[in-house]
This record gives C-alpha cells, structure tokens and sequence, in this order.
C-alpha cells in the first residue's frame, strides 16, 4: 500500500532484498518465507506505525526520550540538549552544561530493542554541539533450509548518527544535524548517505505576569536527502517539515509550578499534515508529570530530577499496542553563562590591573621627569619654579603610593634656599625704600621700612642706623600733631585714588608713633576694612566664595555693621544656593537602567566598551576615554566603564597638571569627580591646584 502514496520502496523490500542475497548462500538452503515476515514486522512495525504512511520515514522516526515521547512528540522547543540533535539542532543553542541521555524501549511484545545514547557539549564562543545514536535490532533469528534444517542463527539491526551544531545569531537559534544510518541483516551491511536537516528558532520574553515565555521553531527535515540500498533494492527518505510552539505559564504567583503548552504540526512529502500536541507540569524542578497526543494515540508520562539527574518514563498508545519507554539523564559542569561570567571577571581584573600599571608607570616617569626639571632649575639659580616642580612631583607620588622620602628632602632643602634668598631680597627692597623716604622727608615711612628691614635681618647695623636717624629727623621736623595729621591727610587721599596698600603703608607708620590717637585708630581701621574689602571682591569675581567669606570676616571685625558686609554675605549665600543646585542637578537626572535597553542598543554598548578596552591597551587613551564616555552617556553603570573614566580622567589630569595646564587638569578633576563624589584623593587633586592657581593669580597682580 505504500507504493500508492509514495514512490519509494517500502523499508520491508530493502530487507527482503537482504534476504533474497542469504537465499543464495550454503547450497541453495533457504529461510522459510514465515519467519522472514515476522522478522521484518517485529523490526519495523515501530517505525512504521509511528510514522503512519507505510514506513516510508526513517525506522527512528519513532523518535528518542521519554520525556519527549510522553508529550506526544509535540514540545520541539524545549526538548532536553542530548536529544536535540534528533528533535531539534536549533534547541542546542541554549544549551547550558554537558548532558547527556540513555534511553530504552522494547517493541511491544518482540524482543526487538530500541535504544538511544545522545550527549550535548557547549561551548562558549563556538556554539554548541551535540550527537545521538540510535539502534534498532534482534538478535538469535534461526536460520532454517527448506528441509527445515537448522543453519545457526542471524541478527539484524539498525544503526543511526545523528551529529547536530546549534548557536544563538543575533537572539535566533539556529541549527543543522547531519543524519547517517546504517542497515546489517546477518553478514551484509549498507550506510546511507547523509542527510542533512536545518532548524531556526526563537524565544519571546512576555514580559513577567503569569505568561512567562513563549517559543517557537521550524525544521526541514532531509532538505539533503539520504538514500540506503540494500543488494538491490533502495530507498530514498522523503522531506519533511516541522513547525512547533511552546507557551510556558506560571499557574501560581511564585515559580514553585510551571507548566509547558506545546504543539507540532509535521508535513512528509505527497503525504497530509499531521498534528500532535502536549503539556508537561513541573513542581519545584524536582516532577515533572506529563501528558500528549499524536496520530490519534494518547502518551503519558513523568520525570523525576534530583539536582542534575534525571528519571523519565513515558507509555505511548500506538496502533501495535503500547509502548513503554526509559530514560536517564544527566548534567554536569559549570554553566556556559557562569563559565563566560567568569571569564569577563577575570578579563576585567586584567585589564583593570593592566590600566593600574600603566599609570603606575605613567606616574613614576613624570615623577622622575618633575624632580629631573627641578633640580636643573635649582642648579640654574630658578629656586622658586624648583620649589613648585619639586612640590608637584611630591604631590603626584603621594598620589600614588609612591616613595617621597628623596623628593621631600629636595623640595624642603630647596625651599629653605629659596626662604633664605626672599630674606635677603625682602632687606634689600625695604632699606631702598626707607632710605628714599628718608630722602623725601617721609620720616614716619622711613622709620616704618627700617623696622621691616630689621625684621628680616635682625640686628642689621645699617637698619639701626637708619631707624635711629629717622627718630631723630622726626624730632627735629615739624611738630609731631602737624606730622600725625599730614599722615592721615595722606593715608586718606591714598585710599581715594585705590592705593590701599600704601594707605595701610602710612597708617601702621602714624600708628608706630602714635597708637593712643583716636584719629590714628580709626585710619588704620579705615585703611585695613578697604583692603579687606578689596580682596573679597576680587575672590568674588573669580569664584572663590571660601576666599571671599574669610577676606569678610576680616573686614567685618572693623566694621561688622557696614552695609556692604550685608550685601557681600547675601550674595555669597546665592552663589552657594546656585552652586548647589549645579552640583544637585545631575543627581536628580533619570539614568538608564541597563536591563532597560533594548537588545540592539545593549550589543552597540558592548561593542562600543570593548573598543574603549583594545584602544587603551594600544596605548590610545585619548580615543579610549572617547569611546567610554559614550558608553557612559548611553548606559551608565554598564560594566566597569565608571571606574575606568575615573581612572582615565585622573590620568589625564595629573599629565595636563605636569605641563602646568592647571585650568585644564581641574576641569578634567572635575569630571572624575562627577563619576566619584566620594573621593578623596580627586577632591585633593582639584584643592590643591585651585590654591596653586590663585596663588599664581595673586603674584602676577602683586607684579602689576
């Protein structure tokens, strides 16, 4: 009846064939037609009825693993990895760890056997690979004459390879099996040619809810189609195709429960479309009871796990009777996804101690470079552009963790050069100017810069000199209220035209010779409110608020009641409102979860952090930095992208600080300490060279 639904021979002629060729053998004996029919029903009933069009289909279409087998053969999405090279090559994709399956089913009442031995290996770059082999066969078949004379015995059996490769493309699985079987009735023996089958797949998340995930595949069976011959007959196996979906769902609110819905719909070449369907219930991963049907039989069946081990039994109804299958299953080894987890740990532990030894050396060349700098400029008589290299290679090993017993007795020895050198210019600048003020008949200004010059060289003989005759001038000038009061003339026009230092220059002087005067007090409170005032607005102007409050106390402890105090201090608690809420304003803003992108902007991030990673270990750093700040602006958070622009951007500082760039490196400071607020050692990097800057500010005023 097969010829009338297929053209190809029916798998009973291939071993009649067989049978024909043992007909030839030993003198013309012959075996009986009856024993040759019984053993052809016996061997491939399974096959045939399980395929339900004449055993046109492979004797193993009957299919492997109980678990499988008690859903009806409908669930192709989730079948077990050591199966999959059979049910489903794309299922190999998401394989987790080597497993492995026995499995075992006589031929209804025959002693025919059916067993199945398959195993899965994944892989963590190259996908995943699986095998199976099947086997079908009795053995202790009598051989008889036509005079029923008893030749011995004979075996016939089956044999098919199934070698599978799965991998996930761009969140598709995709799959390929190739397919060899092999007939041996008594001593002939016949391989097919492979066969080859394709498979693709894919799994939706439904996003939470009781509806957990649903999962659906295609395979095309014999696209390559394999054919086996047997003395002279031959067989060419049909295509096929077929078409799954599995929904699983969460009866319950927890995952204690799960259930499995599938559905198969199969398609052989000239024959009609089959349907099977499925649903599995699994409690607390350790049971798993199961249910199914196909071509109109029932299948039940239930499985019971322990850690990685695994028991399944399945009873399926068929047209011969009823069939009962075992299986044993296996898992072992670390997970892929742990195995790849660990090895980003340990390439980012890797890469992290290779960006820590590179600025480790970056560090102790630009040390060597600052002490190397310094030490020319002390050698060249430059003593204080020595002090500031010194105290900057100091400032950066400390940073580092780095030796600074050396560096400290450079950076101390000269300094005290250079306070020894500031002495002697200090003395030299004051006698000048008393010596012109004595000269101008400025005796109270004479006196006054003839005392500073003591103070830097006490018991100087030429300052004694001079102060004592400008005492003595002072006495022999005008009289010495006219004298206080041109002094407070003057100290009062100076502070008219902006000359506040020179104002206070007079006022301390008229305060050396009279510090009882009322009028002398109050020009000296006068004159020293105005410096004050003038320094707090020009620390105000550049943003230094810290500067600015402390320049205010001072002039407000002469006059705290001044309205221009008020004013100051209001305008120093805006700024630090508006400051504030700059600093604030970042930390309100929403920030991307990760596990919130999308699978397409997920890979880009990824690609665009491993950019970052191969440009820095070219030494590229500009680029890489580039690179992880838009990692940083798409996904913050993501891997180690922080640390490594902290890293990075202290770096890059600490160079720019090097080439005295200080505006540059502070701004560079600052972004490392958006990313890390709680850091100290950035938060005294920008200290550190905010006060160098302002010094810097201050002496080039003072030199104008």
């Amino acid at each position: 009846s097969a010829s009338r639904h297929v053209p190809v021979p029916h798998y009973g002629d291939i071993f009649l064939g067989g049978c024909r060729e043992l007909q030839k053998e030993g003198n013309g004996h012959t075996m009986r037609p009856v024993l040759t029919a019984m053993l052809c029903t016996v061997l491939l009933a399974g096959g045939a009825a399980q395929a339900g069009n004449g055993g046109t289909q492979s004797p193993f279409s009957l299919g492997a693993g109980a678990r499988a087998l008690g859903m009806g053969s409908a669930d192709l999405v989730y079948c077990d990895p050591s199966v999959a090279a059979y049910w489903n090559p794309a299922g190999l994709a998401l394989t987790e760890r080597y497993s492995l399956e026995a499995f075992h089913s006589g031929l209804y009442d025959s002693e025919a056997g059916y067993q199945y031995f398959g195993f899965a290996v994944p892989t963590m770059d190259f996908g995943n690979f699986g095998a199976g082999i099947f086997r079908l066969g009795i053995d202790g078949i009598e051989k008889r004459d036509a005079s029923n004379v008893y030749l011995g015995t004979m075996s016939d059996s089956r044999l098919g390879l199934y070698l599978g490769y799965g991998r996930d493309v761009s969140e598709y699985e995709l799959g390929v099996a190739i397919t060899v079987e092999q007939h041996s009735p008594d001593v002939y023996s016949a391989t097919s040619s492979p066969g080859i089958t394709l498979s693709a797949g894919r799994r939706f998340d439904l996003g939470g809810g009781r509806l957990e995930e649903i999962g659906a595949t295609v395979i095309g069976r014999n696209l390559v189609r394999p054919s086996i011959k047997v003395d002279e007959e031959s067989v060419t196996y049909p295509y096929s195709i077929d078409a799954g979906v599995s929904l699983r769902v969460l009866p319950a609110a927890t995952e204690e429960h799960r259930i499995v819905v599938s559905g198969r719909l199969t398609k052989v070449e000239n024959l009609a479309a089959r349907m099977a369907f499925g649903v599995e219930y699994n409690l607390l991963d350790y049971v798993d009871l199961r249910a199914g049907i196909a071509d109109g039989g029932p299948s039940f069946g239930f499985g019971l796990f322990y850690k990685y081990v695994g028991f399944d039994y399945a009873m399926a109804k068929r047209d011969l009777g009823t069939l009962h299958m075992f299986s044993i299953t296996g898992g072992f080894g670390v997970p892929v996804s742990e195995k790849r987890r660990i090895r980003e740990e340990n390439r980012e532990a890797e890469f992290n101690h290779l960006l820590g030894e590179r600025f480790a050396e970056s560090n102790r060349s630009m040390v060597a470079d600052l002490v190397s700098q310094g030490e020319h400029a002390a050698a060249a008589g430059d003593l204080g552009q020595a002090v500031v290299l010194f105290e900057r290679a100091l400032f950066i090993a400390a940073g580092a963790g780095m030796n600074t017993v050396r560096i400290s007795a450079l950076a101390a020895e000269t300094q005290m050069e250079l306070e020894q050198e500031k002495s002697v210019r200090a003395y030299a600048a004051n006698m000048h100017e008393a010596r012109k003020r004595f000269d101008s008949g400025d005796y109270l200004g004479a006196r006054y810069f003839a005392d500073l010059a003591l103070t830097n060289r006490p018991g100087s003989e030429d300052a004694s000199a001079l102060l004592e005759r400008a005492d003595a001038a002072f006495e022999e000038s005008v009289s010495r209220d006219q004298e206080i009061e041109r002094g407070l003339m003057l100290a009062d026009s100076l502070m008219s035209y902006g000359e506040v230092e020179e104002a206070l220059v007079v006022a301390r002087s008229l305060k050396r010779v009279a510090p009882d005067d009322g009028r002398v007090q109050l020009a000296l409170r006068k004159a020293e409110f105005t410096s004050w005032q003038s320094a707090a607005e020009e620390a105000f102007s550049r943003g230094d608020s810290r500067g600015a409050q402390t320049a205010l106390d001072s002039a407000a402890v002469r006059f705290p009641d001044h309205p221009w105090c008020a004013n100051l201090r209001g305008r120093l608690a805006a700024y630090s409102d508006h400051g504030q809420a700059a600093v604030d304003k970042p930390r309100r803003a929403s920030r991307v979860r990760v596990e919130d992108l999308s699978p397409e902007m997920l890979k880009e991030v990824a690609a665009t952090y491993k950019r970052g990673q191969d440009l820095f270990e070219q030494g590229r750093l500009s680029e890489a930095v580039a690179e992880w700040e838009r990692v940083e602006a798409l996904a913050p958070g993501y891997m180690s992208v922080s640390e490594y622009l902290v890293d990075a951007y202290k770096f890059l500082g600490v160079e720019l600080y090097t080439r005295n760039e200080l505006s540059e490196a502070v701004d560079v400071w600052k972004k490392a300490a958006r990313l890390a607020p709680d850091s100290t050692e950035i938060a005294n990097y920008i200290k550190r060279t905010e006060h160098e800057i302002a010094k810097l500010q201050e002496m080039s005023y003072d030199r104008r």
